[in-house]
């Protein structure tokens, strides 16, 4: 384990978070949650902005969580060719901490997951980083309702999630499930 260096800082909490993290050349951003309420649930909580725009993953910490190393990490899985960097970090943490990794990916009720994007998803994995994951496809219309149905069925320590770039469209009619997570 590293040192852990406490800062106080005046400003923008945005800003002043990029600017803490270049200069401490940190590798994560830990922060507690409350659960946002009133403004702070229509405008996003601070836990929520830095999970958007933070370079480097950002781990959240409901106020009553236990405090225990992470034994099952569930990574929320879009199939998305893009992620893989995101999970390749993911293995690494998991792989330091002896825990093992659960990808989940949640399709629309009314249709199957695309098999060829999963098949692919899962040989890159298995594959090329000799590494073994488990894999499931879950059928839901309430993508935050069912990660978190499954987090709790399986026992997750962590929940690992991606904030996926959305057309101005996309932001008015759906919302994003990572801000429901957080």
């Amino acid at each position: 384990a590293g040192p852990i260096d406490l800062q106080i800082r005046q400003g923008h909490f945005t800003s002043e978070l990029a600017t803490a993290i270049t200069d401490c050349a940190a590798d994560w951003v830990v922060m507690g949650t409350t659960g946002a309420s009133g403004v702070k649930k229509i405008m996003g909580s601070h836990a929520y902005h830095a999970l958007l725009r933070s370079p480097v993953p950002v781990l959240t910490v409901p106020a009553h969580a236990p405090i225990t190393m992470p034994k099952q990490i569930l990574f929320c899985a879009s199939l998305h060719i893009d992620e893989y960097q995101y999970l390749q970090q993911l293995i690494k943490v998991a792989e330091q901490l002896s825990a093992n990794v659960t990808c989940l990916h949640v399709h629309p009720e009314s249709t199957k997951p695309d098999p060829v994007k999963q098949e692919d998803f899962m040989h890159y994995f298995w594959q090329e980083l000799k590494t073994i994951l488990t894999f499931s496809a879950q059928p839901g219309n309430d993508v935050a309702a069912t990660i978190d149905a499954f987090a709790i069925a399986h026992k997750m320590d962590w929940i690992a999630v991606r904030p996926i770039e959305r057309n101005i469209i996309e932001k008015l009619t759906q919302p994003r499930v990572s801000r429901k997570l957080v």
